[in-house]
């Protein structure tokens, strides 16, 4: 049996000491700053600045307010603080094989979610409140949104690293019991800007097989917001859906996302390459 880097014990009682609900419910706030917590959308410009479509200095300036408040969180689980298995998986079943492993340090009676072990067992009988499950969303923004924020410059470091930590982080929640999955507490349930936002980790994925888990999920989500009556909210996730179709695409025709083939050192195809020069789209 292989055998796992771990992090250092120094890096282990810091993470332990940084990795707090305080610290999940900063990144909560600053990501839906003032949307009331019963809203089931959002307003077109929050959308924009969640997905970099604002003008450049709005860009900037979020870029800037994640970095300022989260970075030194996030420096934590950088390669040399929080070394993952090497090398990279090559299959989907390797790199879910890790993710007890990769996701022990955030679990456990030490750490911010007592009663969720790193393996997906849980120790509760109960429901969460719904502030331990805003404060998981949260964990699930500062993992895998934040670095998107934060790390532009260097975004092998996401890619090859940072996702993988939250998808492994993502399938230890999706493994708990149902009364006790954040993403299925009443409060974020029936609303798709919150719901949504737990499963992004999966469309970041290049694994088909995670794709296939998220269109599982989303769909799940959809029929219970149908079941509500929320028209506007069902937009939302068709919305949101149709985004998904397009990532399944490239992954299909490609294998891969080609625009990171520059941030990680890969040679792109001829096809890869005719794609990017033609405005490609960029995931």
């Amino acid at each position: 049996m292989s055998t796992y880097p771990s992090p250092s014990p120094a890096s282990l009682a810091r993470i332990q000491e940084v990795f707090t609900p305080e610290l999940y419910s900063q990144v909560y706030d600053t990501w839906y700053n003032d949307l009331p917590h019963s809203s089931v959308v959002a307003p077109e410009a929050t959308v924009k600045k969640w997905f970099g479509l604002s003008s450049p200095a709005e860009n900037a300036a979020l870029d800037e307010l994640c970095t300022k408040r989260f970075k030194s969180a996030l420096s934590l689980l950088l390669p040399d603080a929080f070394p993952l298995p090497e090398p990279l998986p090559d299959s989907h079943a390797e790199e879910r094989r890790q993710d007890a492993h990769i996701a022990a340090p955030f679990f456990g009676a030490n750490s911010a979610f007592p009663t969720v072990a790193s393996g997906g067992s849980s120790g509760g009988t109960g429901g969460l409140t719904d502030e331990e499950a805003r404060n998981a969303l949260g964990f699930i923004i500062l993992l895998d949104q934040m670095p998107r924020n934060i790390f532009r410059a260097n975004q092998a470091v996401i890619y090859n690293h940072l996702d993988r930590i939250s998808r492994a982080v993502t399938y230890t929640f999706l493994s708990l019991k149902p009364n006790r999955r954040p993403d299925t507490q009443a409060s974020i349930a029936v609303s798709p800007i919150r719901r949504i936002f737990w499963y992004l980790p999966l469309m970041h994925s290049e694994w088909l097989e995670d794709h296939v888990r998220y269109s599982e999920l989303m769909s799940e989500c959809r029929a219970e917001i149908k079941s509500k009556g929320q028209k506007e909210a069902l937009d939302w996730v068709d919305m949101n859906s149709k985004s998904e179709e397009k990532h399944v695409s490239l992954l299909k025709e490609y294998g891969r996302y080609p625009h990171r083939n520059e941030h990680l050192g890969r040679v792109s195809t001829p096809a890869e390459q005719f794609f990017l020069d033609n405005g490609g789209t960029y995931y």
